[in-house]
């Protein structure tokens, strides 16, 4: 799932866990990205939302995707809304008016609440203000690339006594540890923001982001929706290869990060290193994603082969190094 605007774009991905292939159970996670106008202040404001559905409710695969997708629609719509509320208000008010969608999901598969839990990770962004608002619920990770390469932790993941316990979208106590807050695009100097469910390690101990980390969330922020699409299903396959939980992680970032990342950072993302005609085709890749191949031999003013040739080498490049 992918989209953009002229200030930002965003990418998910979800992937299946072995666990359930083998038990021949659904995929319990759920992504949802949305771009709407706020109903109060007029600005359009994007979203992306992870759910991870909870292995003991019977339910939990349409539970997460019901929460993913009401919540994208509370945060793009209410933005405003909440951020005058404040943190403790507008966490009540979020969960009430998820309470009551979960509830009407309930009803529908004749089933109880509780049977539709989930966690939930969530950012939206204010394109006009470029105010940040992160909402966390559970397990699962938040964290910001910052524009001098620097990757830190936003939010991390609340567990209970032991290390499978935690907590979700139905759960009594969860105005209790619904985590909310704000942060100013550019006075953080963000320049891509990143979420993961509980079975993605892209956090170490207290949260903090594994060694090594900076380099493919780099490539992440710099790349069109398309590619970082890709580049999502390829870290989450990798992953999966020593995790049997079901991942999912997405991105968001500013349409003209690359310019602001460091030389030595620009370096390891392997863009140094790329011809002039795969740097042209990036360029206008970020600029016009839906662009196809003659499109782009028009306006690059070349061949629709050379133009495949290019687009090989940059995939292969930044996907695979």
């Amino acid at each position: 799932m992918q989209m953009h605007s002229q200030f930002c774009q965003a990418a998910s991905a979800i992937r299946r866990g072995s666990r359930h292939i083998q038990q021949d159970k659904p995929c319990q996670d759920a992504a949802f990205l949305l771009r709407k106008t706020d109903r109060y202040s007029g600005h359009p404001v994007s979203a992306m939302v992870l759910c991870d559905g909870a292995g003991s409710a019977a339910f939990s695969r349409e539970g997460a995707q019901a929460a993913s997708r009401a919540t994208a629609e509370l945060l793009t719509e209410h933005f405003s809304l909440m951020t005058d509320l404040g943190r403790n208000e507008a966490g009540k008010f979020l969960l009430n008016e998820l309470g009551g969608v979960l509830w009407q999901e309930a009803r529908k598969l004749t089933c109880l609440p509780y049977q539709l839990a989930s966690t939930l990770v969530a950012v939206a962004l204010d394109e006009t203000n470029r105010m940040v608002l992160i909402v966390h619920l559970g397990d699962g990770v938040i964290l910001g690339l910052k524009r001098d390469g620097r990757t830190v932790c936003l939010s991390g993941p609340d567990n209970g006594r032991f290390c499978n316990e935690t907590w979700f979208t139905t759960s009594r106590t969860a105005a209790e540890h619904l985590q909310v807050s704000w942060y100013d695009w550019e006075t953080e100097k963000l320049a891509a923001v990143f979420l993961s469910s509980d079975g993605l390690a892209l956090s170490g101990v207290g949260g903090r982001p594994l060694p090594g980390l900076e380099v493919r969330l780099a490539r992440l922020a710099v790349i069109a929706p398309q590619a970082a699409e890709w580049y999502l299903e390829r870290m989450l396959a990798e992953e999966a290869k020593c995790c049997d939980d079901d991942l999912s992680m997405a991105v968001l970032s500013g349409r003209n990060v690359c310019p602001d990342l460091p030389e030595s950072l620009r370096h390891t993302l392997g863009l140094d290193g790329l011809s002039v005609g795969c740097q042209r085709l990036l360029k206008l890749l970020r600029e016009r994603e839906n662009c196809n191949t003659v499109q782009a031999a028009r306006k690059l003013r070349t061949c629709p082969r050379r133009i495949r040739i290019w687009h090989d080498k940059l995939v292969a490049r930044l996907l695979t190094e």
